[in-house]
């Protein structure tokens, strides 16, 4: 590793250091490539922030500690720092995963709560093609509200995704 006269040290995520072959003069090069230690971080902070929100999440006190714990996890392996050398393009589909991993708990805790009575709709139908005009948005948001009241109407609690 090169040295710098610099009295405060290089940040430790998502910096390089390389020396070149003249080592009387070292450059820093600011990586664009995320490193490892960079990618474990965002993927530890992902999974940190998904479980406050989850411990946020109605319903999440009224369930026992034993099912808080079996619902939470999956983002609690997501949030240790691992002791062997993970390789990067598995950190980045763990990081990935996250949302989706958030989204079965939560799933799971209104069920558990809430039982039969859930019902989710996924917005991503709605706007699969995108939204160019008002009234591909107003088309989009009346299917949103068709199906809701649809599903209120049969006693459900609808859930929107």
């Amino acid at each position: 590793m090169a040295e710098t006269s610099s009295a405060e040290p290089l940040p430790e995520v998502g910096y390089e250091v390389i020396e070149l072959l003249d080592r009387r003069r070292p450059f820093i090069i600011i990586s664009k490539k995320p490193t490892r230690a960079s990618i474990r971080s965002a993927r530890v902070a992902a999974y940190t922030r998904a479980l406050d929100r989850l411990a946020q999440t109605p319903g999440w006190d009224g369930i026992d500690q034993d099912r808080q714990q079996k619902l939470a996890a999956p983002l609690e392996r997501g949030k240790t720092r691992d002791q062997e050398r993970v390789p990067i393009p598995q950190l980045r589909s763990e990081l990935d995963a996250c949302e989706t991993r958030l989204q079965d708990a939560v799933a799971e805790l209104h069920r558990l709560v809430d039982g039969d009575r859930v019902a989710t709709v996924r917005l991503g139908g709605y706007f699969s093609g995108g939204i160019e005009t008002e009234e591909q948005l107003d088309a989009a948001l009346a299917g949103i509200r068709e199906e809701c009241s649809r599903l209120i109407g049969t006693g459900k609690k609808v859930i929107v995704q």
